[in-house]
């Protein structure tokens, strides 16, 4: 069993996900006018990339860099942007 502390064995292959040491989960954050909006916390890095390129969408445009071509966005992220008023 891997401890809370330590990231997994993989390191963070994606833009805009770190891993959460109190919580022992991947966090998704990005860059917004200056501040970081938060997107969450998810126990998959890839679910975590996910909510990072669904917001640079809505925030960016097409042309956000992104780590996957456009899906849908992970579920409990809408409710997360409106809450932080990017939505």
């Amino acid at each position: 069993m891997v401890k809370r502390h330590q990231p997994p064995a993989d390191a963070p292959r994606y833009r805009g996900v770190c891993w959460h040491v109190r919580r022992g989960k991947w966090m998704a954050k990005i860059r917004n006018g200056g501040t970081y909006e938060y997107l969450g916390y998810y126990s998959d890095q890839e679910e975590a990339a996910r909510a990072w390129d669904y917001t640079a969408r809505l925030l960016r445009g097409d042309d956000g860099n992104c780590n996957f071509p456009p899906s849908t966005p992970p579920s409990g992220l809408i409710p997360i942007l409106q809450r932080q008023g990017v939505l």
